[in-house]
């Protein structure tokens, strides 16, 4: 092994979770995670309508934001957040908020950015979300995404067309036979233990 072999081993990302990755018809929804990192006043409203009808809707939600140095809050719901300060060798992000958002199975897990973001991109990769959902980008080849929503042609590339968006396309998603695991977690081992033997 190389002498940079040895260096650059030392920071390694960490192997991706093993976790089932399935979407979910959006009434059957009842978790999600918001992440993301709008600055402008249009895309204040924006979030805060959609963080609403979710709420509205039965939806348990929880949001994390990117800003590059603390300010005051411009949203009316809770969220967690991470700065600039935060960040480890430019992608990783180490906080103990963030560490327990990735962490969460949420059933739906969108990122609302116009942009890559090399933070986001790690904590969509190692995220437990269940469905993870982002916007589209032309250039993308790695997309850590189970759903990627397109703004359509001739609509204005913001915040406000993306999270429109995706309570279009989520909301009508509709999925036949969802996992047993979704239902009851144990579900599948339950009908095993059930089952006779073979003699």
């Amino acid at each position: 092994m190389s002498f940079w072999d040895k260096i650059l081993g030392r920071h390694r990302c960490p192997p991706l979770p093993q976790v089932q990755r399935y979407a979910l018809n959006y009434e059957e929804v009842r978790t999600v995670g918001i992440l993301f990192n709008s600055t402008d006043e249009d895309s204040h409203g924006a979030l805060n309508f959609w963080v609403k009808i979710l709420k509205q809707d039965g939806k348990k939600v929880r949001a994390m934001a990117y800003f590059e140095e603390k300010h005051s809050n411009p949203y009316d719901f809770k969220f967690d957040f991470f700065t600039k300060n935060d960040l480890k060798r430019g992608e990783a992000v180490h906080t103990e908020e963030v560490k327990a958002f990735m962490q969460e199975r949420f059933d739906y897990l969108y990122c609302v950015s116009l942009q890559h973001f090399k933070p986001f991109d790690y904590i969509m990769r190692y995220s437990h979300a269940k469905c993870r959902i982002g916007a589209f980008y032309e250039d993308d080849t790695e997309r850590p995404y189970e759903l990627m929503i397109a703004i359509p042609e001739g609509q204005k590339r913001d915040v406000v067309s993306l999270t429109l968006q995706m309570m279009h396309y989520t909301k009508g998603l509709l999925v036949k036979n969802p996992p047993l695991s979704y239902f009851e977690p144990d579900a599948g081992l339950k009908d095993a233990k059930k089952q006779p033997s073979a003699s």
